[in-house]
C-alpha cells in the first residue's frame, strides 16, 4: 500500500539512511526530486535536488524537509492560477512529495503540427506561472534600490520556472493537458 511505503521512506528520509528500493522501474530523476514509488493515480518523490550541471546537492533530513514545504508550497501558487493544468501535490513525509499522476503524449509523441501548438501553449503557462509567482527579470536598477530577486527565497535558496519539455503532457492536437514539477528550487550548497 502507498501508506506503508510513503511511511517506510520518511522514516528513512527523517533517520538520514539511504534507502534499498524495491519498487522498479524507477520513473526518474528531476531537478528537485526522485520519484519512488507510484500507483494507478499518484507518484511519490523524494527531495534529492541535483545542480545545473546534474550533480547531486547534499542535503540533511531538516533540508530535504524543509525543500519538501517549499516545494509543494510554490507548486500549490501555481495551481490556484492554473488549476487545469498543475496535478494535486502534497507533503507525504518529511522530505517526500505526494502528486497527482497526469497522463498525456510527451511533446515528442506529437505531429510537427501539434508540435507547433504546444509550444505556443507552453510558452502561455509559462507566462501564467511567472506571473503568479511574481518572478520578472531581476534588473540592475532593482539591485541598486535594494529590492530582493523575486528568484530568491527567504532562505537564499533559488526558484525558478520549470520549462522543461518533459514534464509537460499534451492532447494530441498539441493543447496541453497537463504540467507536473513546475517549480525548481535550488538550495544552496
Amino acid at each position: 500500500a502507498l501508506e506503508g511505503a510513503a511511511e517506510q521512506f520518511a522514516r528513512a528520509g527523517a533517520a538520514n539512511q539511504p534507502l534499498l528500493l524495491t519498487y522498479e522501474p524507477q520513473i526518474g530523476q528531476g531537478a528537485t526530486s526522485s520519484v519512488r514509488f507510484w500507483g494507478n493515480d499518484y507518484v511519490v518523490k523524494e527531495m534529492s535536488p541535483v545542480d545545473a550541471l546534474g550533480k547531486s546537492i547534499s542535503l540533511n533530513a531538516a533540508d530535504r524537509a524543509q525543500l519538501a514545504e517549499a516545494t509543494v508550497r510554490e507548486i500549490n501558487i501555481l495551481r490556484e492560477a492554473r488549476p487545469d493544468l498543475i496535478p494535486e501535490t502534497v507533503i507525504q513525509g518529511p522530505g517526500f512529495i505526494r502528486q497527482t499522476r497526469v497522463e498525456g503524449l510527451t511533446f515528442e509523441d506529437l505531429s510537427n503540427t501539434a508540435k507547433d501548438r504546444a509550444l505556443v501553449h507552453m510558452g502561455d503557462a509559462v507566462r501564467d506561472a511567472e506571473n503568479a509567482l511574481g518572478i520578472k527579470p531581476y534588473l540592475l536598477e532593482d539591485l541598486a534600490a535594494g529590492l530582493p530577486d523575486p528568484k530568491r527565497l527567504a532562505n537564499g535558496w533559488q526558484r525558478s520556472i520549470d520549462y522543461n519539455k518533459a514534464n509537460f503532457r499534451f492532447n494530441a492536437d498539441g493543447s496541453l493537458k497537463s504540467w507536473f514539477d513546475p517549480v525548481w528550487i535550488q538550495p544552496s550548497r
